[in-house]
Parts: structure tokens; sequence; C-alpha cells
């Protein structure tokens, strides 16, 4: 993977998942942050360090986001369902991302290959566009709201980033 690409897709994840430490605390939101240490985690592993399998970091960033997602109630608000399924969806695409990753880590894993099929192709294009929807629509409604909640906004545009860049090294 180019050194460009591998910046841009760790940067990405960095900053999405400080945009999900600092949202505001609510009950239940320490799965979602745990989720975004995992992704983070599994990103600087799979590019640049190598130690574990990348097997295991899809199936711990699928599992800690969708569990994090289905144990977070906070809102009936279509917005806040909306971020839901993003952060679902996110974490399901670069779980499948992270198999079929090229890898640059030094004495890298023969990666098991994921192909960049059809359906992975469609809900990463479905992620990076609703990324962009939603961050937009957060920054809209959080006009006036804290600095915080601003910050939080920006999660989903930065998750997109960070799909598009593994997108286009696959």
């Amino acid at each position: 993977m180019p050194p460009l690409l591998t910046g841009a897709m760790l940067g990405s994840t960095a900053l999405a998942a400080c945009c999900a430490l600092a949202e505001p605390g609510r009950s239940g939101r320490g799965r979602m942050r745990a989720s975004a240490v995992v992704m983070l985690a599994a990103m600087v592993d799979v590019s640049v360090v190598g130690a574990l399998l990348p097997l295991v970091w899809a199936i711990a960033m699928v599992v800690t986001g969708v569990g994090a997602v289905a144990a977070d109630r906070w809102s009936a608000h279509r917005t806040d369902a909306a971020m839901l399924v993003h952060r679902g969806l996110s974490s399901i695409v670069m779980g499948a991302l992270v198999l079929g990753h090229p890898g640059s880590a030094h004495g890298g894993h023969a990666h098991g290959g994921l192909a960049l099929g059809v359906v992975v192709m469609g809900l990463g294009a479905a992620v990076i566009g609703g990324g962009l929807v939603l961050t937009g629509r957060h920054l809209v409604s959080t006009a006036r709201a804290a600095a915080r909640d601003r910050v939080a906004a920006l999660e989903p545009a930065l998750m997109s980033v960070a799909v598009a860049t593994m997108l286009l090294a696959g």
C-alpha cells in the first residue's frame, strides 16, 4: 500500500476514534468507545505492525462494532438511528476490508484475501455516501451546540475516508 494511502487511512481512523471518544457521555457509550479503539488498533496493526492475523482483527471489529450498536438504545431520533446504522455498517465493511488488505506491515501476513466483491464495494459506497450526508446533517443540527457535539459530528465523514482509502488500496 502506498505510504500516502496508509497515512490517510491511519489518520482518518485515528481522528474518527478521537471523535467517538470526545462524544458527550451517556449511559452505554463505553462500548462504542471501545469499538473505536479496537478499530484504530486493528488499522495500526494491519498496516504497520503485523502482530496479529487480520482475521482476528476483522472478528474483533465486527463483534465490538455491531455489539456496541446493538447495546446503544439512546434515542429514537432519525439522525441518531442513522448514525447507529452507519457505525454498524462501518464495522462490518472495515472488518471485511481488513481481511483483503494488501498490508504494508514488515514481514506482513499472507492475507487470506477477501476479493473485493460487489457486496463489499456496495456496502463501502453506502458507508462513504452515508457518512458524508450524516456529517453534513449533524453539523447543521449542532451549529449552536457545544464544541464536543460538533467534533463528534465529524465521525461518520472520517470513517468514510478510512473506508475509501481501504477500497482504493484493495
